[in-house]
């Protein structure tokens, strides 16, 4: 990933406060023991302490702050004159309606065109392949938007040069679509706990985390996009109840 020099981090934060723009949190929440999903919010500078900190208030959801108050980091993405950006938000402070937290010492470009949310285990959603060695292969999907999935597994299945693949979703109750699919990458015991950044494996995903891009027919698009938002939305009712 390239750092970004056109812009300096306190000088992004200085312009965002100015201009009165939001910056976009994403954080975890468990939502079964030991299953991770994102949340996420918005929120907006309302000063900067000594060229280094940052409050950050007006959070939408308010609930969001209660959710960010127990984090020890959390991810903000934001745009200045076009341009896309990202970074974590580090060494918080929580108050009453506000957070303090460092102002981080680089940002980076922020890529990601589509929401990815994480299926929930109860009704999760399912990958199958076809694979070399062992036929049809069945994985519960870590996480998914209308483009592009993620999953954790013991060995990189072979699904040869043009894979396709099927995807369960519980959506009007079953919904089952086939998709072109190609890896796009793949990594060793990949760890993420807050987006863009790497920590811990939640419990039972080890392993080699790998990353198909999808390119479904465009009425599947829609029906992946139609899940992806009913699934946000579940996880923006969590976090009203749960904080």
């Amino acid at each position: 990933m390239t750092v970004i020099n056109t812009i300096k981090p306190a000088e992004a934060f200085h312009y965002l406060h100015e201009n009165s723009l939001p910056l976009f949190l994403s954080f975890h929440l468990e939502e079964d023991r030991g299953h991770l999903i994102t949340g996420r919010g918005l929120c907006y500078v309302e000063a900067l302490h000594s060229g280094s900190r940052v409050k950050l208030g007006r959070f939408s959801p308010y609930r969001s702050l209660h959710a960010l108050r127990s984090s020890e980091s959390f991810y903000v993405h934001f745009e200045i004159q076009g341009n896309s950006y990202g970074c974590v938000m580090e060494n918080i402070t929580p108050d009453n309606s506000f957070i303090v937290a460092d102002i981080p010492g680089v940002i980076y470009p922020f890529l990601r065109k589509f929401m990815r949310v994480e299926p929930s285990k109860k009704t999760p959603v399912l990958l199958h392949v076809i694979s070399q060695q062992h036929g049809t292969v069945i994985y519960p999907i870590k996480d998914i938007s209308e483009r592009g999935i993620g999953f954790f597994t013991e060995t990189l299945p072979d699904m040869g040069d043009n894979p396709v693949c099927g995807i369960e979703m519980p959506l009007d109750g079953n919904t089952f679509i086939l998709s072109n699919a190609v890896v796009v990458y793949s990594k060793d015991d990949y760890r993420q706990a807050q987006p863009g950044t790497q920590s811990r494996l939640q419990a039972g995903q080890q392993g080699i985390f790998c990353g198909m891009q999808l390119f479904p027919h465009h009425e599947d698009e829609k029906r992946i996009r139609l899940y992806v938002m009913q699934r946000e939305l579940e996880i923006r009712k969590r976090i009203q109840e749960q904080f």
